[in-house]
């Protein structure tokens, strides 16, 4: 990515913060926004959830960013968050240079990590009162909202002194729209009918892969394209958005083979490749009309 593209944002700092704030979101639908590597906002007619996000901008030792672009805003420009969604303790997932200042900037603000973070949350002076811990198969629900943490393999499934996952997924049921974040994870037995047991609608999938070179320089890897697209079908998910492919310059595939892949194999999958800092505002008719279309 050629640093003249990579400061291209379609919105980010105060105009991308506003525009999440002010759009309106109809009754039935979501908003989604597109912020990095596993990074979204999305807001249903009531409130606004982030998922992992990481605006941090680390540096290595010769004063040059680590990221291909820039952040979007800062945890602390955020004033909006109802809900944040973490799946994982890894820096790129749960970051204390996000984290702390939004929590500050958003008082509103739940977050929602796995069991085993919780503590890291509070050492953030996260309030106790503000964290819900999040346990494999057991739904979270308040008002409208049901989420359902499900355990997810980031190589392979851990867990810490107490059985609890340490790697979390995340089933968002809006109540009119069913969303899907997977954080990271690579591929394992039972996982699609794990996922078609839920009416998704919309599935946050990760395609960097899990290659040798990868193990070599000792990344956790998750799904590649093919696997992702695979997962997406046999799962029954209406919508296919990919995700966890473009931050790092060390841990990025080509999107284009997605597509590839999907043209070649599943030309009837519906798929969206968001743009940084894109907004899709997804209805359920519509997701519905255009998956009948397909078959």
């Amino acid at each position: 990515m050629s640093p003249e593209v990579s400061e291209r944002w379609l919105r980010r700092g105060p105009a991308l913060i506003d525009h999440i704030t002010r759009l309106e979101i109809p009754k039935g639908s979501i908003g989604l926004w597109y912020l990095g590597l596993a990074s979204f906002a999305m807001k249903t007619p009531h409130h606004i959830f982030y998922f992992d996000p990481y605006f941090r901008n680390p540096i290595d030792e010769k004063g040059r960013s680590i990221r291909q672009y820039p952040p979007p805003f800062a945890g602390g420009d955020i004033r909006h968050a109802d809900f944040v969604l973490c799946s994982h303790p890894h820096l790129d997932h749960l970051d204390p240079v996000t984290l702390e200042p939004l929590a500050m900037a958003s008082p509103q603000a739940t977050f929602i990590v796995p069991a085993p973070a919780v503590m890291r949350c509070e050492n953030m002076g996260i309030q106790p009162e503000r964290i819900l811990a999040a346990r494999t198969d057991q739904p979270i629900q308040f008002e409208n909202y049901v989420i359902t943490p499900l355990a997810v393999a980031h190589v392979e499934f851990e867990t810490d002194e107490n059985d609890d996952h340490i790697n979390l997924s995340y089933v968002v049921d809006t109540g009119q729209l069913v969303l899907y974040h997977a954080g990271d994870t690579v591929d394992f037995p039972h996982f699609a009918e794990t996922l078609k047991s839920f009416p998704i609608d919309i599935a946050l999938l990760p395609i960097n892969g899990n290659d040798r070179h990868r193990r070599a320089a000792g990344i956790f890897g998750n799904l590649d394209f093919r696997e992702a697209v695979d997962l997406a079908v046999d799962s029954g998910v209406k919508l296919l958005i990919p995700m966890h492919y473009d931050l790092l310059p060390n841990n990025q595939t080509n999107p284009a083979y997605l597509i590839d892949y999907l043209y070649h194999t599943y030309p009837w999958m519906p798929f969206r490749m968001l743009a940084l800092g894109e907004c899709l505002l997804q209805d359920t008719s519509t997701l519905v009309q255009r998956f009948g279309e397909s078959e």
